[in-house]
């Protein structure tokens, strides 16, 4: 939810001086959109893994602890067997909404509208992406129901041992960039609301966030910190923190999407271009990938299940 103010505050001059029919002024409507959509189909193929593994009495391919032969392996990359499984599909669907609030996500609705596209023909696009990703997703995370493995193992039998940890390490290095713009932009949101409830500069938008820039540096260190705890305590931990942050994230959606329902009405639909136009097709492709790293990677949370 920080990220949300965070990346609003990076917009947030344009939507003030500008008036007119813009990206910045529908961006919030096609986001919520996208996260409800995304959301449903995601939990949606996840139920089927789950059902279909309960039906066939859990993954008795895994049923008790695995002891590697021959190597020594790393303990959080054993199976996690069913009887040990750490979270169930309320929290599960807490961590897949809370993937689609990154920052990549904010620009969708935009992106979509500078190449041409209508609302409507956003939302279209948005759908068809969607669920091209979530097939993805479904196959992918079959194994991490399955067998209980996360995805430095399932790129065992494709990449090799050694492969593996190039694949991982690639992963790894993209992590740490996204990481660290993650964190300024949750530390810019905590410091725009605590500068905006103190009532500085007046609750003046534009010296709000001039101000969030000054002094964001206060607040990162904090902010990642905290983070930096949960990822180390584990899948668990992540769980138990989703619980609760899951829920204030739909219910400030809700919120949002009240508020802008009066602040920024859309009375007229603007033509588009074809559905078989070149601007469309970028706009699924840019639809479809930015589910991308989270489709290849979905077996580490899916294990959990």
């Amino acid at each position: 939810m920080f990220s949300i103010f965070g990346s609003r505050a990076l917009t947030i001059r344009n939507s003030v001086k500008d008036k007119k029919y813009s990206g910045t002024r529908l961006f919030p409507f096609v986001m919520i959109c996208n996260i409800f959509l995304s959301q449903y189909l995601n939990i949606k193929c996840e139920i089927y893994h789950y059902k279909i593994d309960k039906r066939m009495g859990g993954c008795n391919v895994m049923s008790g602890n695995v002891e590697p032969k021959g190597y020594k392996e790393n303990p959080v990359l054993l199976p996690i067997p069913p009887e040990k499984r750490l979270y169930g599909l309320r929290t599960f669907s807490w961590m897949m909404f809370a993937l689609n609030v990154c920052i990549p996500m904010f620009f969708l609705g935009t992106i979509g509208l500078s190449l041409g596209l209508n609302p409507v023909q956003v939302a279209v696009g948005a759908f068809l992406g969607n669920f091209a990703a979530v097939i993805v997703l479904w196959l992918n995370g079959i194994v991490g129901v399955k067998y209980g493995i996360p995805y430095p193992v399932q790129l065992r039998p494709s990449w090799g041992f050694r492969g593996a940890e190039i694949a991982v390490v690639l992963r790894g290095i993209v992590g740490f960039g996204w990481y660290g713009i993650e964190a300024y932009n949750g530390s810019l949101a905590i410091i725009m609301i605590l500068l905006y409830a103190l009532g500085y500069g007046g609750r003046n938008p534009d010296i709000v966030a001039e101000g969030s820039f000054k002094y964001v540096a206060v607040i990162v260190l904090p902010y990642v910190a905290l983070a930096t705890y949960v990822m180390w305590k584990g899948l668990k931990a992540i769980g138990r923190f989703v619980d609760i942050t899951g829920p204030l994230v739909v219910l400030y959606f809700i919120w949002l999407l009240y508020y802008l329902s009066g602040k920024s009405p859309v009375t007229q639909i603007p033509a588009g271009v074809s559905y078989f136009s070149t601007p469309f097709a970028i706009y699924l492709a840019v639809q479809t990938n930015w589910w991308a790293t989270v489709a290849l990677n979905i077996s580490d949370l899916s294990r959990g299940l």
